[in-house]
C-alpha cells in the first residue's frame, strides 16, 4: 500500500540575483519538505501498525 501526498506552493520570484537565488532555494526547500513529510508518514504508519498488532 502506498500513500501519495502532494503539496503545491505558488509564488512569483523577483528578478535579478535575488530571483535566481529564490528559484534555487525553492527547489532545494521542496526536496527537504518532501523528505520530511515522507519520514513523518513512515513514523505514523509504524505507530499505527504497532498498535494493531
Amino acid at each position: 500500500m502506498a500513500t501519495t501526498v502532494r503539496t503545491t506552493f505558488t509564488a512569483v520570484a523577483s528578478g535579478g540575483v535575488a530571483g535566481l537565488l529564490a528559484k534555487v532555494m525553492g527547489s532545494l526547500g521542496a526536496k527537504a519538505v518532501s523528505k520530511a513529510i515522507a519520514k513523518d508518514l513512515e513514523d505514523v504508519a509504524r505507530a499505527v501498525e504497532s498498535r494493531s498488532g
